[in-house]
């Protein structure tokens, strides 16, 4: 079975409510997903690659974006 690709996309540290929950998942579901978790402050900075965040944002199941103002971060999503 595919695994589910689910690309974040935020200002924060991964809340402990989403960490929670995938840890839920796993028990009930197994190894299903596979999570990509993006820090605006690194696409800032050009920490991380904007080509490879690219891609995983076109080819992710499903993106959450947490943004505020209109900097690189916003320019690639």
């Amino acid at each position: 079975m595919k695994k589910m690709k689910i690309v974040i996309i935020s200002l924060a540290l991964a809340s402990e409510s989403i960490m929670q929950a995938l840890e839920e998942i796993r028990k009930e579901q197994g190894d299903i997903l596979d999570l990509i978790y993006y820090y605006s402050h690194s696409i800032e900075e050009e920490e991380c690659d904007s080509i490879k965040v690219r891609k995983d944002l076109k080819t992710a199941d499903a993106v959450l974006i947490d943004l505020r103002g209109d900097g690189k971060a916003a320019g690639i999503v």
